[in-house]
């Protein structure tokens, strides 16, 4: 299910599958970047137009960050630091990681704590197409260790 919310400071809305739409309700996708291969697209603020990188602006708008942490984690396993630079995460025992600091994490974890609410006791997640490299909203859930084997177990994974 599409969701939109305000982006702060404009007249436009974002929504979680990074599509934007002006005040007069025209939807944009952007336009990718020759440089970066990220979509961007041009929004004003306060009256100024820039561009800016839709990843981003969904980030900002979707995923809580108190820790005002200046990255993005993409779900390809990619890192958008604050200086541009980007690093691409790692493939370990199938999965995606990526360092942060001095500490790896698991991509699917990630995009599971920014998206889903998690519930007592389900500490794992699962793929549920079963595939380790699809890190999709939609094919995360929370489980517990015993739901985690037991999906392990009934696909002969």
């Amino acid at each position: 299910m599409e969701l939109w919310l305000l982006i702060v400071g404009t007249d436009y809305l974002i929504s979680n599958i990074r599509r934007i739409k002006n005040k007069n309700g025209k939807i944009s996708e952007g336009s990718i970047h020759k440089g970066h291969g990220y979509a961007v697209t041009k929004i004003s603020k306060n009256n100024n137009y820039r561009s800016v990188n839709i990843h981003r602006l969904v980030a900002e708008v979707f995923i809580p960050n108190p820790e005002n942490k200046p990255f993005v984690n993409h779900i390809n396993g990619r890192v958008q630091l604050l200086n541009r630079m980007i690093t691409q995460g790692s493939l370990s025992e199938r999965y995606f990681q990526v360092g942060i600091g001095h500490l790896k994490y698991q991509v699917h974890h990630l995009v599971a704590l920014a998206f889903y609410l998690k519930e007592q006791g389900k500490d794992y997640v699962n793929h549920i197409d079963r595939n380790p490299t699809n890190n999709k909203v939609s094919n995360l859930k929370w489980c517990t260790q015993k739901e985690n084997m037991q999906h392990a177990i009934s696909h002969k994974l």
